[in-house]
C-alpha cells in the first residue's frame, strides 16, 4: 500500500525555505521546517548511510510538508516512498545566496554546532553504531554535519564549495523530474515570487494575506 502524497520543499537552506513553509501554513498544510526531532534525526541519517531506495518518515504521519535540508539529501527516496507528491524546489540569485550561506554559517549559529561536533568526536562508525543500537538521541550537531556532507560533500563549506555544489544539486534536482514537469515547482521567493505560482501548483485557491516573508536580512532586504 503506497503512502499518502506529501509535499516536499527541496530547495537549499537561505533560498526561503522557512517563508515556503509559513506559505504552506496558511494554505491550511501542516508544514514542518527543518525537520530535526530525534526520530526523524536516526530515519535520514540511516538512510543517509545505508542508502536505501525508499525513505518513510514517523514525522509525516502527522504532517503534510516538510521543507529544508533533511528534504534536500534525501527527496529521490522520499519520491519513491510517497508517489504522487509535488516537490518545490526554492531558488535565489546564486551570489546573493552564497553570500546569505557564508554569513550564517559563520556568525553564532555555526560556532556551537562546531564546538560540540568536536567534542563529540563522532566519526561514522559512532554513527551507524548508534543507529544499529536503535538509539534515537543522534546529538543535533552529528545530524546537521551528516546533511552538510551529503549535499555539499564537507561538513563546513566554503563559498565555492556552496556555488559549485549548489549547481550540481539544483541541475540534478531538475534532471529527477524532467519527464515529470507537473511534480515540480521552481519558485523564486526571494524575488518575489508567491502565491501566483505557488497556488496553482497546489490546487488551491490564492488567499487573502500577502505572501510570508521570513528571515528578512537587513543588508540584503530578502527573505530566507
Amino acid at each position: 500500500m503506497h503512502a499518502a502524497p506529501k509535499i516536499f520543499g527541496i530547495g537549499l537552506s537561505r533560498t526561503g525555505t522557512t517563508s515556503l513553509s509559513l506559505a504552506l501554513e496558511l494554505l491550511g498544510f501542516r508544514a514542518i521546517h527543518c525537520p530535526s526531532d530525534p526520530v526523524t534525526r536516526m530515519e535520514i541519517v540511516s538512510q543517509l548511510d545505508r542508502g536505501n531506495e525508499r525513505l518513510s518518515l514517523s514525522i509525516l504521519e502527522h504532517a503534510d510538508a516538510l521543507t529544508d535540508t533533511p528534504v534536500c539529501c534525501t527527496y529521490q527516496a522520499l519520491d519513491r516512498a510517497y508517489p504522487g507528491s509535488k516537490f518545490i524546489l526554492t531558488v535565489r540569485d546564486e551570489e546573493a545566496w552564497v553570500r546569505s550561506c557564508v554569513a550564517y554559517w559563520t556568525a553564532g549559529r555555526a560556532r556551537p554546532v562546531r564546538r560540540q561536533a568536536r567534542r563529540l568526536k563522532l566519526n561514522a562508525r559512532h554513527v551507524a553504531a548508534r543507529l544499529s543500537r536503535h538509539d534515537s538521541a543522534l546529538p543535533f550537531p552529528l545530524y546537521v554535519e551528516r546533511i552538510n556532507r551529503a549535499i555539499f560533500g564537507v561538513p563546513r563549506p566554503t563559498a565555492e564549495r556552496f556555488r559549485h555544489a549548489r549547481q550540481a544539486y539544483e541541475a540534478a534536482a531538475l534532471e529527477h523530474f524532467s519527464a515529470r514537469a507537473e511534480d515540480l515547482l521552481v519558485i523564486d521567493i526571494c524575488a518575489g515570487e508567491g502565491w501566483d505560482i505557488l497556488c496553482p501548483f497546489l490546487g488551491v485557491a490564492v488567499p487573502d494575506v500577502p505572501f510570508p516573508a521570513a528571515n528578512r536580512l537587513v543588508h540584503h532586504s530578502q527573505p530566507a
